[in-house]
């Protein structure tokens, strides 16, 4: 099978155009690795992720490990674009994730091609998109999208909106609470995502939930969650004696069910 380029483009010089192709100069696609198994069981032998201060890290990684390059790095918004403020951002899935003192959180790349430049900024939580097209080669055009973005905040006509509670949260929400009322996993097992008890097995949960329901009494558990999303929220509960805060996660299946779930007692 023909090799086959990351990237296509041309070079341009004068009134001339070479096209141009990047191909990846080394390839393991030849090489032959080996599990290593066990001798006398022949099962094979896993790696287990370890921190050098807590120790094995829990079987859902996924939660736990992040990659280094996705730590949020601060920035200060160009000051062409008005006021100074501090930015928070990251890379991740193709965008940039910026955190922005006026504006709150939006998504934003640039692109070009020999004859122009552009740029796109999203406001999820807006509801707004702004693009910027320019016929100038590469041209980054980040600036007007931050003044149109700032401009249209300052305005007051697109707030940020309101997460609405979705179907799957409220769902979740109910086995979340009839947990807690049962002090055990065990009657929501159905509710439960394959991945839920890989961090804490049934009696774990039983003598966790037993410690903090004897440290705060009775949790009538009608107040409504804070949905984050469509398929995590969080939730405060006034109790006897004291206050539990929690926190819920759905698994991206098509049934509804959780993957993680947290309890934990407020103190004053």
């Amino acid at each position: 099978m023909p090799a086959r380029p990351t990237w296509n483009g041309y070079l341009r010089l004068s009134l001339v155009s070479c096209p141009v192709s990047l191909y990846t100069a080394v390839s393991r696609a030849g090489e032959v690795r080996f599990n290593m198994l066990h001798k006398a069981t022949g099962n094979r032998i896993r790696m287990t992720p370890t921190d050098p201060d807590t120790g094995p890290v829990k079987r859902a990684t996924v939660r736990e490990i992040v990659e280094g390059s996705n730590f949020p790095r601060g920035q200060m918004r160009p000051a062409s674009a008005g006021a100074p403020c501090r930015q928070a951002m990251t890379y991740a899935m193709g965008w940039y994730v910026v955190e922005d003192c006026d504006i709150g959180r939006y998504l934003t790349h640039g692109g070009g091609y020999p004859g122009y430049g552009s740029r796109v900024m999203l406001l999820p939580d807006r509801g707004v998109g702004i693009f910027v097209l320019t016929n100038r080669t590469y041209a980054g055009p980040s600036v007007p999208a931050l003044k149109a973005a700032l401009a249209l905040v300052a305005s007051g006509d697109f707030p940020e909106r309101a997460v609405p509670v979705s179907a799957g949260v409220a769902k979740g929400y109910d086995i979340a609470r009839s947990i807690w009322a049962a002090g055990s996993v065990s009657g929501a097992k159905p509710g439960l995502a394959m991945n839920f008890l890989m961090d804490s097995d049934e009696a774990h949960w039983a003598s966790d939930l037993a410690r903090m329901k004897a440290q705060v009494g009775a949790c009538p558990a009608t107040e409504a969650p804070s949905p984050r999303n469509a398929m995590a929220a969080s939730f405060t509960w006034t109790c006897e004696h004291g206050r539990i805060s929690g926190s819920l996660l759905l698994a991206p299946t098509p049934e509804v069910a959780l993957q993680d779930l947290e309890f934990e007692v407020l103190t004053p």
